[in-house]
């Protein structure tokens, strides 16, 4: 699991140290990019339609989604 912090337009603002055997690249790397950068393009709608409703219930969630790696493949 990818656990992670990130702002209301996807930016992460912290991420877990294992993101490299998940997208490829350290945590230090991911901070200040687009978490929509590493998600599959499959699954793009549900992540934006999951956002959504986090941010307007003004909570926290926990989602799961299948990530790209470096390649650019699942």
């Amino acid at each position: 699991n990818l656990n992670c912090m990130i702002t209301p337009s996807g930016m992460f603002l912290r991420v877990s140290e294992n993101s490299k055997e998940i997208v490829g690249q350290r945590s230090d790397q991911l901070i200040g990019t687009n978490l929509t950068n590493y998600i599959h393009i499959n699954e793009l709608t549900t992540f934006y339609d999951q956002l959504n409703r986090v941010i307007n219930a003004n909570r926290r969630a926990t989602v799961s989604h299948n990530f790209k790696c470096s390649s650019g493949y699942i």
